[in-house]
């Protein structure tokens, strides 16, 4: 009897201490009432289908359409249940482009788009996928800086996030063409080429369709090399 006592004691101190470190260490879970929002945030999240006392924020931005210029109204969300409390909670996010086609504001339909912090995913570059032997592959960084413009727009009645190269993304790497091996295979002898080549373009993407890709490659150096590899 008194073991059990002992344990359920030891239970209930643990269950509160890890409460009490959790709440010490990390974040807890908030959230708003959408009455706070904006009326278009207020109609975002009506449209949706999940629970809506779980919205952490709500937020409207104007901001203008890619090569148009058309003033545009973005909202963006924060919601649903997080992760990592403990390192400052993670929330869903969804961003979406108010449709103003319709003069009517009551009609107004919401396109789901891509985050702008979405980058440039190399692969999707027409030449990268070509079924070379390659190695070695690097490029210049892409990321927030003046490398990239990143601006929402339509492409054939769609919404979505255009990401372009203000200037040339830059890589290099080593096309394979033979190897041989001794025979203890100690060690590879490659001969092939080093070679240094340029995107120029955008890339479109949207929520749920595959990216539209228009960009242009253009191969700048090429040199034959050899190397060899070494076993450690």
């Amino acid at each position: 009897m008194r073991l059990t006592i002992f344990l359920l004691l030891t239970l209930t101190f643990l269950f509160k201490m890890t409460k009490v470190i959790s709440t010490t260490l990390g974040d807890s879970p908030k959230f708003i009432d959408i009455k706070n929002c904006g009326p278009q945030a207020k109609r975002f999240i009506n449209s949706l289908n999940f629970e809506q006392k779980k919205i952490h924020t709500c937020r409207v931005s104007a901001d203008l359409s890619y090569k148009t210029n058309d003033t545009i109204t973005i909202v963006e969300i924060q919601y649903g249940d997080p992760d990592d409390c403990l390192g400052g909670c993670i929330y869903k996010r969804l961003t979406a482009i108010v449709d103003n086609d319709n003069v009517n504001v009551r009609s107004e339909s919401f396109a789901i788009v891509p985050r702008r912090e979405e980058l440039f995913d190399i692969s999707l570059f027409p030449e990268f996928n070509s079924k070379k032997n390659r190695e070695q592959f690097s490029c210049e960084k892409i990321g927030t800086n003046n490398n990239t413009d990143r601006a929402y727009g339509k492409k054939d009645g769609r919404w979505g996030l255009y990401l372009s190269l203000q200037k040339p993304l830059i890589c290099t790497w080593r096309e394979v063409t033979s190897t041989e091996y001794p025979k203890d295979y100690s060690h590879s002898i490659n001969k092939g080429f080093k070679v240094t080549g340029e995107w120029r373009g955008s890339v479109f993407l949207t929520e749920k369709l595959p990216a539209v890709v228009d960009v242009v490659f253009n191969e700048t150096f090429r040199e034959a090399i050899s190397w060899e590899w070494h076993k450690k």
